[in-house]
């Protein structure tokens, strides 16, 4: 038996993360990849979050990022970083020289490989 409940664009996301998620902050899922709150999730409670797109989030200021590089989420900095230990989050789309403090990413989304 199977029931299908979403696309996969968006997911429902309890927020069990111990602090209220606002508007448009980027949302680890997990250790696998990030997303970006459509609507304030308070704790305990569940909300949206958006998987896919191209976004502008907030970059390491001293790493150039090339187009089609792949870009994680450092949680404790809260940017876009070319470490592979952080959080996945996707594939650089602009180029971004190392005084930039923005990058735009393609979210991984449902099925981005990150070639790990």
């Amino acid at each position: 038996m199977s029931d299908f409940i979403q696309v996969g664009e968006k997911i429902d996301f309890l927020n069990s993360t111990g602090a209220d998620i606002a508007y448009h902050d980027v949302v680890p899922v997990g250790t696998s990849c990030i997303g970006v709150a459509e609507m304030a999730i308070p704790q305990n409670e569940t909300g949206t979050v958006n998987l896919e797109g191209v976004w502008e989030l907030t970059a390491d200021n001293a790493t150039v990022f090339n187009v089609g590089d792949m870009l994680y989420w450092n949680t404790a900095g809260k940017k876009l970083t070319k470490t592979n230990t952080d959080v996945p989050a996707g594939i650089c789309v602009l180029k971004k020289d190392a005084s930039t403090e923005t990058a735009r990413v393609k979210l991984l989304g449902n099925g981005i490989s990150t070639g790990e």
